[in-house]
């Protein structure tokens, strides 16, 4: 809402500026979560949002944002090493939320099952559905769709690998960056590209502990078809208690 404040004041300018803003902030869930599920009720946070308008018609600006921001977590991991916390194998999965989308839209996939078992880690979509594409791929480059709905956003995940991808790896040698095609936790949040950091602990327990991706939320609360927007978030206390040594 911040953020829209601010862009709306940048409207009919001729120079747009891009809006960045960040905040630490507590979180409070009101449902109530199983105790093995690793969900939190409530939660400290770091969150990262950006907005702009995009006139390259590319999704530069969304690329450019989401590149910032997992470049943020990223130094910050390595940073937080020096500060007594033990990080391991750390990994970015890049995914398009509209695979997803589509599948549900063209009938591909039961769209109630798939928001009930979001949470559910042994559900896997795509082989449940048969659906004929790798749930995971390091690359995209060389991968091919016999589903037209969904060449789009196939190709779209091959230009995000050129445009920030490849440059992230060569940044960082150490991460592995992935892409995870068959996400579906996000559903109805983010509006397309969107991303998860994870890394292990020092006791070999995975954590996913960054998130984020492009949202339609600037479009709709400043009924501007131009505007984008890319929000991000650190769970920085569930950081502290599972990586501190």
């Amino acid at each position: 809402i911040e953020c829209a404040q601010r862009r709306r004041s940048l409207q009919g300018s001729k120079v747009d500026t891009e809006t960045h803003l960040a905040t630490s902030h507590r979180a409070l869930r009101l449902q109530a979560f199983p105790k093995d599920s690793g969900l939190r009720a409530h939660f400290r946070a770091f969150a990262l949002v950006s907005g702009s308008r995009d006139s390259t018609g590319l999704n530069q600006f969304e690329l450019s944002a989401l590149s910032t921001h997992i470049e943020i977590w990223l130094d910050f991991l390595a940073q937080s090493t020096s500060q007594g916390y033990k990080i391991k194998d750390i990994s970015v999965a890049i995914s398009d939320i509209r695979i997803m989308d589509k599948l549900m839209l063209s009938g591909r996939v039961d769209k109630g099952e798939l928001i009930g078992r979001t949470k559910d880690k042994t559900f896997h979509p795509f082989k449940a559905y048969s659906i004929e594409l790798p749930e995971q791929v390091d690359s995209v480059q060389d991968l091919s769709t016999s589903y037209p709905e969904l060449e789009t956003n196939i190709n779209e995940l091959k230009f995000t690998e050129k445009q920030i991808i490849e440059k992230l790896r060569e940044k960082y040698p150490s991460v592995r960056f992935y892409f995870d095609l068959n996400r579906s936790s996000g559903t109805g949040y983010y509006s397309g590209l969107c991303y998860r950091v994870a890394a292990n602990n020092s006791a070999g327990k995975n954590h996913s502990l960054a998130g984020g991706g492009a949202c339609d939320w600037g479009k709709r609360l400043l009924d501007n078809k131009r505007e984008h927007l890319v929000t991000s978030g650190f769970g920085t206390e569930s950081f502290i208690k599972g990586f501190k040594v």
